[in-house]
């Protein structure tokens, strides 16, 4: 709805929940993509370095978080200027979940499987410890569960889309 409220074309069709990943609209980010945007260019543990202790200062997690969702931005971001990579919500992607994920594939950007009954979940939470806020800390559930309103305040997401050079709809054309 995002997507149309804005002009572009949809990622997903609404009746079968496919994801269409050349449209121009809104859509949740791959396991891969969501990485990618957390280390934003390092290789270290987690995106500011591997000193536990600094994680504090970039990620409201179980330690300092008081058992609660926190403001956005009230800690400092990844070097590419993304808040709340380490912590705060864990958040939704586009990957249904799968074991070993990643592990000995030579292929740029891999996707999850095409089906399953469980999702990604990236980031840690404040209600994780410093291992699950890690950049490559992985976690899952089912988001038909999520929705039943069962305590997953500690769940959110972040909307990705194609750069702004990908060719829009007529209607996102005529905005400014």
């Amino acid at each position: 709805m995002r997507s149309q409220r804005d002009g572009l074309q949809p990622c997903y069709d609404l009746k079968t929940m496919t994801c269409d990943f050349t449209a121009a609209g809104y859509r949740l980010p791959t396991e891969a993509e969501w990485e990618y945007a957390c280390r934003a260019g390092t290789t270290t543990r987690w995106s500011f370095g591997g000193d536990a202790n600094k994680l504090k200062d970039h990620a409201w997690y179980q330690p300092n978080a008081a058992k609660k969702t926190n403001p956005v931005k009230a800690k400092r971001p990844n070097p590419w200027g993304l808040y709340d990579m380490h912590g705060n919500v864990a958040e939704w992607c586009q990957d249904f979940y799968a074991e070993g994920y990643g592990d000995g594939t030579s292929v740029q950007d891999p996707r999850g499987p095409a089906g399953g009954e469980d999702r990604v979940l990236r980031g840690g939470s404040w209600a994780g410890d410093e291992d699950r806020c890690r950049s490559s800390a992985r976690d899952f559930d089912s988001p038909g569960l999520a929705d039943v309103c069962f305590g997953y305040e500690a769940y959110g997401f972040r909307c990705v889309r194609q750069p702004a050079s990908s060719t829009p709809t007529s209607a996102a054309a005529e905005k400014p």
